[in-house]
Formats: structure tokens, C-alpha cells, sequence
């Protein structure tokens, strides 16, 4: 008797058979089991586990001996991120094996608040790719500290909630406010607890007062970076982990494989932009770096499909039973994961790397009548005037006549977002404040209320030559943030990204050397999937003749001003402290 497959020819009563995939080794992301059968569909669904060469009737599709595996589920990512619509980012991710993804759009709800929220989930229904939503819950990230152009109240997280494609609340940022009691926050944790659904967290490196916090209130996971040490106590403490590349270092995975009991876990991309999708892949990637850290392949799997699965309560999927949703793999080696085809709800939408003509019209028909509409209501939100980027607006106004002028700067490394409060010295001249050689300027301006409200700080551990560059992705508020070595050159920029409506615009030696608009909300373009893939290629290596240097360049110029992230930020309204949640002065005390 076989392992897995039941009697040949033999499926549940009622049940119609539609397809036969023939063939194929079964992986059991369970077991580890690996078994050559054939699976049979109906419609949507699986209906039976067959014997190999079963006589069938049925239309047929030929494994070839190749290894069946569920679907990817991407537990956590940030569809705007990747700088497309939900329709484009399907279509992005589906030849790459992912079909269920768990997205939380607090980009687009800092930008335009409930309302836009709401249309940017909307355009999100009926696409090959299975979009669940969590309710965006740190809108804005911490309160009173920076502008933004929306804001999410407990009663929009109470509306939201009662979607069906919503499955829970999105990543709670504010640990160290939840920790000193800020009411709005705990209400919002309250909404979510009353109505039963998982609460996602974002805790970088809290530990003590703050993480039991959290707990408390119900949060129960994290997907942040931390020390390996802090990673193992939150999965003691109960906490399920979502491991995203930057996560996955060969120490952790070794402190996992040394446990008496391996917990369950996910993999999870987070945010990844347009141009590495195409390159080098979406959750397959992630499998690939998980395997390489020291995760055998079946682990990886498992992480990608199951155990996913059941944190987001989707107990239809996850795993190739009776029964369970038909979104299927075929991989020629389970330890590159990337498919060779995708089936998604019993359709083939993907093969060898490239959408079907069944994937594509799947794409062109779902809500095509009322996607751009929607889509449009997005626009028009960079309410800057071209005297509010000028070259005067780019020189930093000495905020004290004493001299030696000491500055707190934020200190960068090439790995990660970490920023760091270090000392420099500075000089002034006219009156306003002349960096030493290669130390960066960094603003952050209000792009919102008309006031054009912006800040400064020195950024070191960078490399930079004559340049500039301005960006509206920048998280979380997304103010206009620009970052660059010469005033008329961030000037430059930062007028470019306004006469876009918003975009990522670098700026080398008073030329525009590249340029991506993004003016649905300044952080999503309107352009063709494989147009962004092309500029974000451009901007990346635009950033790169420049002199930057980092691994992930896109999260690191749009996190500088993310005040929920280690140890010290930038906001339109100033410098903040993130543990204490106050904003701190430009200038320190000179010895």
C-alpha cells in the first residue's frame, strides 16, 4: 500500500474531477515523505491522491517526475515596497511560486488614511494570487512626531476587521508607547483581540518592559532583525518568528537546529523592490538564502507552506492533501525552489518563469473596469511648491552661533538599517553649517500640509561623491527625503521628485542620472510591471556610481526617517530618540 496516495480511481462522493497532474513525486512538507503519484483536481481543490498511471479519463497534465509542492505563502510583505500595483506584483510573484501572500499596506494608509487604504485593497480582488490583508495598526508609526498624510483610529481598524479578505492586524510598531500606555495603541489592540484575529509585531531589538509589553497585549510575532539571543527568547516566550533575509544568518540557524525542539517558524521577504524580484526572485529566494545559512531544504519548505499556513489561519492550505486548496509546484530541484510551474486554485497561471496565457488573462480581467479608477484616487499627494525645494532650502542653518559646533550625526553600516548616534564637529560658514569632507546631509520635509515643515541631521559611514538623492518612499510617513553631498544637486532632486508627483529621483554632479516615478501615493508607480522592474534597475545603479554602498539600498535611504527602528531617527519635526520616543536636540555640548 502506498504512503500517501489512496485507492487508484477512487474519489470522495459528488466529487467531479476537472484535471489529473500525473505523475509527479509529492513532496510532504509534514513527514519529509516523498511519494510518485498522481494528484487529482476538482476545480479549485485536490480531490484525490492516486497511484501512478492511474487509467483516467480526465485532461491530464504531465508532472514528468518532478516534485510537487504547495504554494509559497509569504507571511509578511508590503506590496507597495516593490513599487507596483497589487495586479503587477502578482503577476511578479506567481512565476515565482508564490500564491498567497499576508500584505499590510501602512505605506499607502500614511500617505491617504483610511480611504485610500481601501482602494488600494480593493484593486486587490480576484487576482491569481491570493491577497489577505492586515489592517495596517502604527498609522502613523508613533504619534505627535512626525507629519503624515493619514492616520488609521480604532474605529477604521473595527471596519477593516470585518472584511473577509482582512485576517489580522498589521505590524505593531510602537513598543516602547505601548509600554508607557498610549491609549490610542492599546485601544486598537483591544479592537483587534475582541474580534479574535492574529496581531503581527515589529520589534527590533526590544527586550525587557517593552517585549513583555507586547506580549500582553496580545501581539505574537515578529519578522524584525535582531541578535540571535533575543530571536530565541521570543520563540520561547511563545512568539512566532518570520525570518526575512536579512534575518538569516548562519549562527541562528544553528541555535535552531541545536534546540530539543524545533519551533515552527516562517520564511518572509518583507520588502523587496521591484528590480530584485526580477532578478533574483521573491520567496524562492529567501528558500535559497535559508538553505544557505544552514536550513536543509525540507525545513525551508516547510517554513514557506505549513507553518505559514496555520499563523495565518488558513487551514485550506499549505500542505497537498484531499481537500486542500490546488495551489501546486513542480520543481525541477527542491533546494533552488524556484517552480517550473504554478498552479494557482487548480489553474496553471505560470511555466518556466513566465506567466501562461490562462495567468495573463487572469490578470487583464480581474476588476479591469474599475482597477484604474481606483488607482487614480491615489494620485495628487506631493503638495510642495517649487520655492520649497529650492537650493536655499539645502543648506542647513547653523542652530547655534557657538563654535565648536558639535552635531549629533547618524552613523550607517553597509548591512543592515541599524543607525547609530555618533559626534562630529562642524564649521559655519554664513551663518549656516559646513559638513567636514564626506559626511552627508540628510533632510526629511513635510510634503503634506503646504508648510514644507523639514529637518536636518549629518549622516556619516557613507562614501559619497557630488550628488544628491530625493525620494517620497520613505518610510513610514513618506515625507520628501533627500539626501546628498551639495545643496544645488538635493535641490535638483528633490524638484524632479515633485514635478513626478512623487518618485525616486539621484542626481550625480548636477545631472539627473536616473528617475522612477511613483505617483500613486509618491510610493507606487502606474507603470508597466517590466517599465518599474527597468528604472528601479536604473535607480540602483545610478545609487551605485554614486558611491552607495549597502546591501539593500532602497529600505536604507527610506528607513533613515522610520522612527520605530533603532537607535536614532530623522522626522520632519526633528531628530528622535526612538526608546524614549523624544525628539533631542541637533547639537550636543561641546567637551
Amino acid at each position: 500500500m502506498c504512503a500517501m496516495a489512496g485507492r487508484a480511481g477512487w474519489v470522495p462522493a459528488g466529487v467531479h474531477p476537472t484535471a489529473v497532474l500525473h505523475n509527479v513525486q509529492m513532496v510532504s512538507v509534514l513527514t519529509g515523505a516523498i511519494e510518485t503519484l498522481d494528484i487529482v483536481l476538482a476545480g479549485s481543490r485536490i480531490a484525490a491522491l492516486w497511484p501512478v498511471d492511474t487509467a483516467t479519463s480526465w485532461p491530464t497534465i504531465d508532472g514528468e517526475g518532478r516534485y510537487a509542492v504547495p504554494g509559497y505563502i509569504d507571511a509578511h510583505l508590503h506590496i507597495e515596497s516593490s513599487f507596483v500595483t497589487p495586479a503587477a506584483f502578482s503577476q511578479a510573484v506567481l512565476v515565482h511560486g508564490t500564491t498567497t501572500c499576508a500584505a499590510d499596506a501602512h505605506e499607502i494608509a500614511n500617505v491617504l488614511g483610511y480611504e485610500g487604504l481601501v482602494a488600494f485593497m480593493d484593486v486587490a480582488q480576484d487576482l491569481p494570487l491570493d491577497i489577505r490583508w492586515m489592517v495596517p495598526s502604527s498609522v502613523p508609526s508613533v504619534l505627535g512626531l512626525e507629519t503624515t498624510g493619514g492616520r488609521i483610529d480604532p474605529s477604521d481598524v473595527a471596519t477593516l476587521l470585518q472584511r473577509p479578505d482582512v485576517i489580522g492586524l498589521g505590524e505593531v510598531m510602537d513598543a516602547y508607547g505601548i509600554a508607557h500606555g498610549d491609549t490610542r495603541m492599546l485601544e486598537i489592540l483591544r479592537v483587534a483581540r475582541d474580534a479574535g484575529v492574529i496581531i503581527e509585531g515589529h520589534a527590533p531589538d526590544v527586550t525587557d518592559e517593552a517585549l513583555t509589553s507586547l506580549l500582553w497585549e496580545g501581539v505574537s510575532s515578529d519578522h524584525s532583525k535582531s541578535a540571535t539571543a533575543l530571536l530565541l527568547k521570543k520563540l520561547h516566550l511563545g512568539m512566532f518568528l518570520e525570518f526575512q533575509a536579512k534575518t538569516l544568518r548562519p549562527e541562528l540557524i544553528e541555535a535552531l537546529q541545536q534546540l530539543p525542539l524545533m519551533p515552527p517558524f516562517a520564511l518572509c521577504t518583507d520588502d523587496v523592490s521591484a528590480d530584485v524580484l526580477a532578478d533574483e526572485g521573491h520567496l524562492d529566494r529567501i528558500g535559497r538564502l535559508a538553505v544557505k545559512a544552514g536550513l536543509t531544504p525540507l525545513q525551508a519548505l516547510r517554513a514557506m507552506t505549513f507553518d505559514p499556513a496555520q499563523r495565518l489561519g488558513l487551514a485550506d492550505r499549505g500542505v497537498l492533501a484531499p481537500g486542500r486548496r490546488a495551489d501546486i509546484l513542480l520543481l525541477d530541484e527542491i533546494s533552488q525552489f524556484t517552480p517550473s510551474l504554478v498552479m494557482a486554485g487548480g489553474k496553471v497561471v505560470a511555466q518556466s518563469g513566465h506567466l501562461t496565457a490562462l495567468g495573463e488573462t487572469l490578470h487583464d480581467t480581474a476588476g479591469r473596469d474599475t482597477r484604474e479608477a481606483r488607482l487614480n484616487t491615489l494620485r495628487h499627494t506631493v503638495h510642495l511648491l517649487s520655492h520649497q525645494v529650492d537650493q536655499s532650502r539645502f543648506r542647513w542653518p547653523a542652530p547655534t552661533a557657538s563654535l565648536p559646533l558639535t552635531l549629533r550625526a547618524l552613523s550607517v553600516n553597509r548591512d543592515d538599517n541599524t543607525l547609530q548616534e555618533v559626534a562630529i564637529t562642524a564649521t559655519v560658514v554664513d551663518g549656516f553649517v559646513a559638513l567636514p569632507q564626506g559626511v552627508a546631509l540628510l533632510t526629511v520635509v513635510d510634503r503634506y500640509t503646504g508648510r514644507a515643515q523639514q529637518s536636518f541631521a549629518p549622516v556619516v559611514g557613507l562614501s559619497l561623491g557630488t550628488g544628491a538623492v530625493a525620494s517620497t518612499y520613505s518610510h513610514d510617513a513618506h515625507n520628501l527625503t533627500v539626501l546628498g553631498t551639495h545643496a544645488e544637486d538635493m535641490a535638483l532632486a528633490a524638484a524632479a521628485v515633485v514635478a513626478l508627483d512623487g518618485g525616486i529621483v539621484v542626481v550625480q554632479n548636477h545631472r539627473v542620472t536616473a528617475k522612477m516615478a511613483l505617483p500613486l501615493a509618491g510610493v507606487v508607480s502606474a507603470d508597466l510591471l517590466h517599465e518599474v522592474v527597468d528604472q528601479a534597475r536604473c535607480v540602483r545603479a545610478a545609487l551605485t556610481a554614486w558611491g552607495y554602498r549597502h546591501a539593500n539600498p532602497f529600505m536604507h535611504i527610506s528607513t533613515m526617517g522610520l522612527l520605530v527602528s533603532p537607535d536614532i531617527r530623522l522626522s520632519d519635526q526633528g531628530l528622535i530618540q526612538v526608546r524614549t520616543r523624544q525628539k533631542v536636540s541637533s547639537t550636543m555640548k561641546n567637551p
